[in-house]
């Protein structure tokens, strides 16, 4: 029996989906597709259960996150490491797009990973601390401490989170 997609649930998707998808590349790099799709078809199945006082991005980020960093440890149990990718393009800028992202990604691998999804989901994904702090299951303050702590490291790089 396929699946329909509440209206309200479209909505969101349509605006939401492609900022998911670039903070799980930023946070994970590979198969951010994948983990992206599985957590919508979550978002769709519990989208009438949902408690309507929490804003369902907190809800999609989050299990996005947790089924990320699950990957991540298979991944390494199998491999040993957790590979960055090269974004896939057919523009004229793909040599210059993917220096810089793989560049971005290198600076931000080097954080630790609370540090990063702090910065990615405060910086990337344009996220309140209220909703990133929801998302980390933590307070807002530890939020901001977070990121504060990453935006003194990658200042130490040459790399200021505005640039990302």
């Amino acid at each position: 029996m396929p699946m329909t997609t509440p209206p309200a649930c479209e909505s969101f998707l349509r605006d939401e989906y492609p900022r998911l998808v670039g903070f799980l590349r930023l946070q994970f790099g590979v198969d951010a597709e994948d983990i992206a799709q599985d957590a919508v078809v979550k978002l769709i199945d519990r989208w009438d259960r949902l408690d309507t006082d929490q804003p369902p991005r907190a809800w999609l980020y989050t299990v996005a996150l947790r089924d990320g960093y699950r990957l991540g440890r298979r991944l390494r149990r199998l491999t040993g490491a957790l590979p960055l990718l090269a974004p896939q393009s057919d523009t004229a800028d793909v040599a210059e797009a993917a220096a810089a992202t793989l560049d971005t990604r290198r600076v931000l691998a080097a954080l630790p990973e609370r540090q990063r999804a702090a910065v990615v989901l405060r910086y990337y994904c344009d996220l309140p601390a209220a909703v990133a702090a929801q998302v980390l299951g933590t307070t807002d303050e530890a939020v901001r401490a977070l990121c504060h702590r990453a935006v003194v490291a990658l200042r130490r790089t040459d790399l200021d989170p505005v640039d990302l």
